[in-house]
Parts: C-alpha cells; sequence; structure tokens
C-alpha cells in the first residue's frame, strides 16, 4: 500500500483521516466567535468562507459541544425549493409528522408545516428549551426560502436565547444580500463570523503536523520547491491541499518515487485544475514540469 511505501503509519489527507484531525486555528478563531455571538443573543449568524476552508467540520464540532444544552436541528448541504421544502426539513430533523390532509391543496402545504413548526417551538420556550438551527451552503438557496429564515425568527421575537440560527454560505451570499430582495432580509442578520484560509505559513505548519502524526516530516517528503508550489496554488484552502497532496502520493508512488518533488506537485495541481498562474509564475512552473 502507498503509506507503506512512503513509511507512514497510516493513509493521510484522506476524508477518514482528515476526520480525526484537531481543528485548524483558523476554524478555532472563528468557532470561538461564533460562539461569543450566540451568546450576545444573536437570533441569525451566519459563517461565511470559501469552499473547502473547513465550515462543516466546524459546525460540527460546534453542535457537538452544543447538543447538551440545547435542542440543535441540523439542515445539510441541499437546496430547498419553495418554504414547503424547508418546512419538511425541519420537521423531518424533529421526527414530526409532515402529513397533510387527503385531498388538500399542494399551495397549503406551507403555511400547515410553518403552523406545526410555530407550534413546536411555542412548546420549547414554553418548557426554557433552547433551539439552535443550523443550516448549511445556504448561498444557493432560492431568495424566497432566504427570506424564511426571518419569519422563523419571529416566532419568538422576544426570545433570542431561545431560538437562534446559524447560517453557513460562500461569500457570494454578501453579494447577493446587497441588492433587493434580499438587502431587506439581510438587516436581520445580527452578524457575519469570517472563516478564513490558512495563511501560507500556517499551511506548512498544516502539512507538518498531519506528517507528524503518522511518523514522517515536510522535509523527508516533499522538498522546497514542491511545498512552495502547493502551498501557493491551494490559496490556503485545506481541502484543496489535501485533496493536491494525496493525488501527489499517488503520482509519486506509480512512479516509484519515495520523495515528491516538484513535477508530482505540478502534475497533482494541474489534474486539479488549480494552476491559474500569473506570467511570473509561468517559469517557475515550466522549470518544475522539466525538473
Amino acid at each position: 500500500m502507498w503509506e507503506t511505501f512512503f513509511g507512514l503509519r497510516e493513509r493521510v489527507f484522506t476524508p477518514v483521516a482528515d476526520a480525526a484531525l484537531p481543528l485548524l486555528p483558523t476554524q478555532q478563531t472563528a468557532r470561538q466567535e461564533l460562539l461569543e455571538r450566540l451568546a450576545d443573543g444573536h437570533h441569525i449568524v451566519v459563517l461565511v468562507g470559501e469552499g473547502g476552508v473547513g465550515k462543516t467540520r466546524l459546525l460540527l464540532d460546534l453542535a457537538h459541544e452544543l447538543v447538551p444544552q440545547r435542542t440543535v436541528i441540523w439542515m445539510p448541504p441541499g437546496v430547498p425549493q419553495d418554504v414547503a421544502d424547508l418546512y419538511q426539513s425541519l420537521l423531518f430533523d424533529l421526527g414530526l409528522s409532515w402529513s397533510v390532509p387527503e385531498g388538500s391543496n399542494p399551495t397549503t402545504w406551507a403555511n400547515t408545516w410553518r403552523l406545526r413548526f410555530g407550534e413546536w417551538l411555542l412548546q420549547q420556550a414554553k418548557a426554557q428549551s433552547s433551539v439552535l438551527i443550523i443550516a448549511e451552503d445556504v448561498h444557493r438557496w432560492p431568495e424566497l426560502v432566504l427570506q424564511e429564515w426571518r419569519e422563523i425568527a419571529q416566532f419568538l421575537p422576544n426570545s433570542t436565547r431561545l431560538l437562534q440560527i446559524v447560517l453557513s454560505a460562500r461569500p457570494s451570499l454578501l453579494e447577493r444580500l446587497a441588492s433587493a430582495p434580499l438587502s431587506e432580509w439581510a438587516d436581520s442578520i445580527g452578524y457575519c463570523v469570517w472563516l478564513e484560509p490558512l495563511s501560507p505559513e500556517q499551511a506548512r505548519q498544516h502539512l507538518q503536523a498531519i506528517l507528524s502524526r503518522v511518523g514522517a516530516s515536510l522535509p523527508q517528503l516533499l522538498d522546497p520547491r514542491a511545498v512552495e508550489l502547493l502551498v501557493r496554488h491551494t490559496r490556503g484552502i485545506p481541502r484543496l491541499l489535501h485533496q493536491a497532496m494525496l493525488r501527489a502520493l499517488h503520482l509519486a508512488y506509480s512512479d516509484e518515487s519515495r520523495h515528491l518533488e516538484a513535477p508530482f506537485i505540478v502534475a497533482a495541481l494541474a489534474e486539479l485544475g488549480l494552476l491559474e498562474t500569473t506570467a511570473d509564475d509561468t517559469s517557475t512552473l515550466t522549470d518544475a514540469s522539466a525538473a
């Protein structure tokens, strides 16, 4: 197996291995800020970050910590087609019925499910039981569905600590919020928390930390130019960093090379479509490919 070939105790840079890693420094910073904004009592908080920076991993960690304190409703990536879809998903997650009277008009289902969910929220408020709703990738949601979050928050308008909502999105959501009709809904958002990419130094430290866990080191496995290319072209996005590193390992293994030199990194980056270059980069990449 390739991990044995490289002298690693186990496989790394795979989804299974990544799930066992601790939060990155950038994730820890954003997580702490999310906790503070929730403690401040904001109804709706948005976690913003590029795809692959680790929003889901952060929110899973946050949900795990908060589950003992409140009911957590998790809405995974997916695009509700309309408001009825949104409430059906919420009721499903809670194990509540979303049945409707036989022969009823589908146009009334959204109101039926909205009332059913609202009744459940009022029951939780009466019992002083806090609720946290986490929804992922809302930047892709239709405008009417996004605006429904304001209606959900209004179920308990004076009890911000009893109902709070965390939405994760890519930066494109902020562009949509700048214009009508979402600009009005944007006023109901209490706070935006940014999950930043890794800095070049953080990316290097992250690679070293992963390799150290399996008995290797960065200098042992990659030459300096390979590291520089890898860090620069994955732009501090952990998912891309891991994908490129894993592909480069496979390429080197196929070539029976125990050291990842620049050509393997260049080939891996090219396969992943990550070699968008400037004029200054062209000579470096050409030299690496020819090495």
